[in-house]
């Protein structure tokens, strides 16, 4: 490396250390800006996640309201059939 620095001119010295330099902020900018996403996308999943704890509680509820109906639905239905067999019933003895 010193033998390549040495042949070179004193402004291809200092142009090589400016392309150094900015490489290197540029790679220090996209590791700080890597971070920051990373992290920013995290927190947004936790609230997702909230989000969708919330939205599965709710279709719970609505899944509990629903079976009851169903069952109270699916009762009746059963009630209604079994006095249908009853009238039946004694018509044709």
């Amino acid at each position: 490396m010193s033998k390549i620095m040495s042949k070179m001119s004193k402004s291809d010295k200092k142009l090589l250390c400016w392309l150094v330099g900015t490489l290197f902020v540029l790679i220090l900018l996209g590791i700080i800006f890597g971070v920051s996403s990373v992290r920013e996308s995290f927190t947004e999943q936790s609230c997702n996640l909230e989000n969708l704890k919330i939205k599965q509680v709710r279709m719970l509820k609505k899944y509990k309201k629903a079976l009851k109906k169903y069952k109270k639905a699916k009762q009746k239905f059963n009630d209604c059939r079994i006095e249908k067999q009853k009238r039946k019933q004694p018509k044709e003895d």
